[in-house]
């Protein structure tokens, strides 16, 4: 995803989600819904470093 921030663009790092069906039921509003789980997959961390105002930060 393309995002930009002061007429600056970047990308944004979007996390992978899995919806796995499970066993439960939801209800809203009287109609009911099943339920899903969601799990997210990890990324690795890249050695991006950011300046702010001068000040330069890392992770």
């Amino acid at each position: 995803m393309q995002l930009s921030c002061l007429g600056q663009p970047y990308a944004a790092s979007v996390p992978t989600v899995e919806a796995i069906p499970s066993l439960d039921t939801f209800v809203f509003l009287g109609v009911s819904y099943p339920g899903k789980q969601l799990s997210t997959t990890t990324q690795p961390r890249s050695a991006e470093a950011l300046t702010y105002r001068g000040h330069r930060y890392s992770r």
